[in-house]
């Protein structure tokens, strides 16, 4: 009896991965669990597990919610982190995408975008930005309905040039979905703040990182007749010039080309520099004319 020894099964894979689940509905076991459930990321029950266990998504709203208040360091970066990499593992399953996108739950993480420079603030527009990738009816509602838009150029102007990159990138996608470019289109101010923030890119010192795909952004806003007025007026004078086009590499020169073309701004290689600005002052002149000649008309009536 001495030498008989009591062997107990080791606990499987699944069974460790529904201890973490269930260790999150408890406050003093909740970080610690959320850290461990990244290494099960590619068991395809995790994603059903998050979100149809009651209350495991409560409890990781909670420890958010927790860190608006208690960002200290890190450490509650790194939390942060895990909770987006969970976020994201739902989003990309079909059986809990819809329901995740229908619950609003990642306007949750819409503070955290505002921290200047963060590495989270990439993460988490990396996050949207695959799911923009999809070009599906159902993020882009959600997009609408949670005003995300002009956090995104908010967040443009003081973020990072990876972040920008980023915005951009997701601005691109949201375009190429019908129901959010007609979103866009439809006032003035939506086509006005995207414009001004990508002219505002094109003006930096950086902004060899923001060419071509702002190249693409615009053409693809050209096709609207008032975005195609003010991104003529507002295009820095340096897009016009030879040896600007110069510097630019052969796809991102005919990216350009494509731009002033639709634009009906493109000057041919012949004719100066001086000579193209000349033609677009002119332009401006006569747009000038134009308003103070409707000023006047609206004064006498």
């Amino acid at each position: 009896m001495d030498n008989f020894l009591f062997i107990f099964p080791s606990r499987t894979t699944e069974e460790k991965l529904i201890d973490n689940i269930i260790a999150i509905k408890n406050e003093e076991t909740r970080s610690d669990a959320i850290k461990q459930l990244i290494r099960f990321e590619n068991n395809k029950n995790l994603p059903i597990y998050l979100w149809y266990s009651t209350g495991v998504m409560a409890g990781i709203l909670q420890e958010i919610i927790t860190l608006y208040t208690n960002f200290t360091n890190k450490e509650s970066e790194e939390k942060i982190k895990n909770i987006i990499h969970l976020f994201q593992i739902i989003l990309e399953n079909p059986n809990t995408r819809k329901a995740f996108i229908d619950s609003q739950i990642l306007i949750f993480l819409y503070p955290f975008l505002t921290r200047k420079k963060s590495k989270l603030q990439i993460s988490i527009l990396y996050l949207i930005q695959r799911s923009t990738q999809q070009h599906d009816s159902q993020f882009a509602e959600f997009i609408v309905k949670s005003e995300l838009i002009p956090i995104l150029l908010k967040t443009l102007k003081k973020g990072s040039d990876i972040s920008k990159k980023i915005i951009c990138s997701i601005i691109m996608n949201i375009l190429e979905i019908e129901v959010l470019f007609n979103y866009i289109s439809e006032l003035d101010y939506r086509l006005s703040a995207i414009i001004l923030y990508l002219v505002s890119l094109l003006k930096d010192k950086s902004s060899s990182k923001f060419e071509p795909i702002i190249f693409k952004i615009f053409l693809k806003l050209s096709e609207i007749e008032k975005a195609k007025i003010l991104i003529k007026k507002e295009l820095p004078e340096k897009i016009y010039e030879e040896n600007y086009k110069k510097n630019l590499d052969e796809k991102n020169r005919d990216n350009l080309n494509n731009l002033l073309n639709s634009l009906g701004e493109k000057i041919s290689g012949n004719e100066s520099e001086e000579k193209s600005k000349v033609i677009r002052n002119k332009k401006k002149i006569q747009n000038i004319e134009i308003v103070n000649s409707n000023s006047n008309n609206d004064l006498n009536n």
